[in-house]
């Protein structure tokens, strides 16, 4: 099921820093990608013979994708250290599990192991035959996260596989697209405000840094007049920037919407893939998408130590290493 061999980036816009001379990152066109078909099970002893984990419940759908992809790792790394199959992530996917675990777990006495309590290691677990392997979590914050498996002794075991994480073709695809309709020609800038900006008690530079005069003045030295600017941002209203299109020829992820609206290729797939129900294209889609198509600007420009001296995670957490 999902956790076979995907791999994305770390989540959000974490460029890792370099040096002076070695700013210029090299990508592929649209990325590694990975082949997202639904698994199929080729027969009952197939799936009969197999140890499974699955990951049930949680607050962790509903939270930034940083928080989601910190705690579907963790779920990830449990699985390899139990040497079972993850099925987690994905409705798509445990719709399937469900229906073969249906068909055949009473016929080939699968049992079920059920785990109630985050506090339950994996190394409690390492020894447990039973096909199964279901944590259930509550909806008390922050006990339902996922993230919370991997806490205390257990942090020194279970080791997040980041580089076993790919982005869908079919989300790679969209990033392309865009990317073409710029002609492979732009620079990119990550302007962070929302939360962030309104909280001056950790991030008292924030909203001012990030205004649009700011912004024009910042950037003069950056980006060169005309040029096209796409711009990621978590600012609602992107109407806030019109100020900089005097300067540059400015784009936003909106503006693509037609590559997944209900006329696209990729609402066409996604919808038979999900036996004819429409999926949406939700936050976490568009971060990914947003985040790609950043970094494969020409320039790339960050919130953070690009555009505020403003700390990423508020006031006093700066990396001393930062420049």
């Amino acid at each position: 099921m999902l956790g076979r061999g995907r791999r994305i980036r770390n989540p959000g816009f974490e460029k890792q820093p370099a040096k002076k001379e070695e700013q210029t990152i090299s990508l592929p066109v649209v990325g590694e990608t990975a082949n997202d078909a639904l698994p199929v099970v080729e027969s009952e002893g197939s799936f009969s013979r197999g140890k499974y984990l699955i990951y049930m419940g949680g607050g962790d759908r509903c939270k930034s994708m940083n928080h989601y992809l910190w705690s579907f790792l963790c779920a990830l790394g449990e699985a390899q250290y139990l040497n079972r199959t993850l099925d987690s992530a994905s409705v798509l996917d445990q719709d399937q599990f469900w229906a073969d675990w249906g068909k055949w777990h009473k016929k080939d006495k699968l049992n079920l192991h059920l785990v109630e309590d985050f506090r339950v290691t994996p190394m409690k677990l390492a020894d447990v035959q039973d096909a199964l392997i279901m944590r259930k979590f509550g909806s008390v914050e922050p006990d339902n996260y996922w993230y919370r498996v991997c806490e205390g002794e257990t942090e020194s075991v279970i080791k997040r596989p980041w580089h076993l994480m790919w982005k869908s073709r079919r989300v790679m695809d969209i990033v392309s697209s865009i990317a073409a309709k710029l002609n492979w020609d732009y620079d990119s800038v990550h302007i962070e405000r929302g939360e962030k900006a309104k909280n001056k008690d950790l991030w008292p530079n924030l909203a001012a840094d990030t205004s649009p005069d700011a912004l024009i003045s910042t950037l003069k030295d950056k980006v060169e007049d005309g040029r096209n600017l796409y711009i990621a941002t978590n600012e609602p209203d992107t109407s806030f920037f019109n100020p900089l299109k005097d300067k540059y020829s400015t784009h936003f992820l909106d503006e693509y919407k037609e590559l997944w609206d209900e006329n696209s290729e990729w609402y066409s797939e996604t919808t038979k893939l999900n036996k004819g129900v429409p999926v949406e294209f939700d936050g976490y889609m568009r971060v990914s998408v947003d985040t790609e198509v950043f970094l494969r600007g020409k320039k790339q420009i960050e919130t953070f130590n690009d555009l505020t001296n403003d700390c990423k995670d508020g006031i006093n957490t700066c990396s001393t290493s930062a420049s």
